[in-house]
């Protein structure tokens, strides 16, 4: 179940990255998943855990915060456009 949420974070980040640019986790993440991964983040730091806390908010998000990120409406069709239209 790790591999597949360390796989599935990639591929958001990939396909919404080619489609969106940089500021996608800005501009197409929900607003809660946003501060959700603020704060582990956040905890991160203070706890130095892991021992340099990863700058990048995506690497903080659970395999639910992905769903919320794969079906908000304006992302499903950009994330999901490398699977055949039948799959869809």
């Amino acid at each position: 179940m790790d591999q597949f949420e360390l796989d599935l974070r990639a591929f958001i980040e990939r396909q919404m990255e080619e489609s969106v640019g940089a500021k996608w986790w800005s501009q197409r993440v929900p607003q809660g998943v946003r501060d959700q991964c603020k704060n582990r983040h956040d905890e991160d730091t203070e706890k130095r855990l892991p021992p340099f806390p990863i700058d990048d908010l995506v690497h903080y998000t659970n395999i639910g915060e992905l769903k919320d990120i794969i079906v908000r409406t304006d992302n499903y069709k950009l994330i999901l456009r490398c699977l055949p239209k039948n799959q869809l």
